[in-house]
């Protein structure tokens, strides 16, 4: 019996030990924001979480900037850039951790169907992990997409060329710890399976010396 309620304390003990990924969803029909605030500016860092950095204006320019905008971007709120072209949003991630763009949804304004080009770029690499040419974003219900990407360091998330018609919204996000000071975390799976196999074969080998 002690030795069953010895193997739930260490499989127990291993799943508080494995990293636990955590989500967040940044919601601007939830942002403290009016019409025309410039985020970056307002609130530098919005929706920023443990190791990830959101940066809404990653490339300094005054038109490529992300505007909050009230409404009407099919039926929600959204942030548009003023050129249009290659409005830029950045998720990085601190050293140590990784990060997942799970998906982000865009909006036509004034609710209007509009196409949209994006595309979301790797920042270890500068590799492009996903993209759509011209994607039909609905004036009534948006634009999901989905990405499910990870990276070490962060993500590139651009739109346009109509990027001020077309506005980004509920970007989704998780991050996980993968290293840094200490060992890095055993996954669950694989050290499960190797301290089940191992403690079942001395609670078989001490049950045959009690048989004997």
């Amino acid at each position: 019996m002690n030795t069953y309620r010895n193997v739930s304390a260490a499989l127990m003990a291993i799943v508080l030990a494995a990293p636990a990924a955590q989500a967040a969803t940044v919601n601007l029909d939830l942002a403290p924001f009016l019409t025309g605030d410039v985020i970056e500016d307002v609130s530098p860092g919005y929706g920023s979480e443990g190791p990830v950095t959101l940066n809404w204006n990653p490339t300094g320019e005054s038109g490529r900037r992300l505007i909050h905008w009230n409404g009407s971007y099919s039926g929600r709120d959204a942030a548009y850039c003023a050129s249009g072209t290659n409005c830029a949003l950045d998720l990085t991630v601190a050293a140590g951790h990784s990060v997942t763009l799970d998906s982000f949804w865009l909006g036509g304004w004034p609710d209007s169907n509009r196409n949209v080009t994006w595309s979301v770029m790797d920042l270890a690499d500068s590799s492009i992990v996903a993209s759509a040419v011209s994607a039909l974003v609905s004036g009534a219900t948006g634009l999901a997409n989905a990405i499910g990407a990870t990276s070490d360091t962060g993500f590139r998330i651009l739109f346009g060329p109509d990027g001020y018609n077309a506005g980004i919204n509920d970007i989704t996000y998780s991050y996980a710890r993968t290293g840094g000071p200490g060992p890095a975390p055993i996954p669950l799976p694989a050290a499960g399976w190797m301290l089940i196999a191992g403690l079942g074969g001395l609670v078989a080998l001490r049950r045959r010396k009690t048989a004997a």
